[in-house]
């Protein structure tokens, strides 16, 4: 019977080194080991395993990958609209620098008993057509920024007609 126990022992202390040398040597026979043992009731010594903390780092390198690659991609859109709004605030800029500079060259032209009329006219019609263009170029500003645009504000002022001549001349007249 001892030698019986003895054979076991021996038995059994060769198949524990020959696992642990497989369980070292090999990742397969190491994820298999630990499917079986993680059957087992004691969990907490499993989730401090390497296994489980090299399985967690790489999901968590997996979810920082993406959220790396969507901030890359809203940076680049990001980019683009304030590109593009820096645009169109350089021609709202100029167009107000030149339409101001009208303006004040005007005054004597519109001055000018009757002929000022015409002088008058043309400023009025230079001042309708860029301010259908300011609130064009401010209503794709807001669609920049993700607002809702006044389109009714922008069909009012665009559609805007200026009144002819003898339409003036009929209404001073009168």
């Amino acid at each position: 019977m001892r030698r019986f126990k003895v054979a076991i022992l021996i038995i059994v202390s060769m198949m524990s080194i020959f696992l642990n040398f497989a369980i070292l040597s090999s990742a397969r026979v190491f994820d298999s080991a630990y499917s079986i043992l993680s059957l087992l009731p004691s969990h907490e010594v499993f989730e401090r395993s390497k296994s489980v903390s090299f399985d967690n780092l790489k999901n968590e390198n997996r979810r920082l990958i993406k959220e790396n690659e969507k901030y890359k991609k809203n940076q680049e859109i990001n980019k683009r609209k304030i590109i593009k709004a820096k645009s169109i605030s350089r021609k709202i800029s100029s167009r107000v620098a030149r339409n101001l500079t009208l303006n004040v060259s005007s005054i004597v032209g519109e001055s000018i008993p009757v002929l000022g009329i015409g002088a008058i006219l043309s400023v009025t019609a230079i001042d309708l057509y860029d301010g259908c263009q300011t609130i064009k170029d401010t209503n794709e500003l807001l669609l920049i920024l993700e607002d809702k645009p006044n389109l009714a504000r922008q069909y009012e002022v665009c559609g805007m007609q200026l009144p002819t001549l003898e339409n003036i001349t009929n209404m001073v007249l009168k």
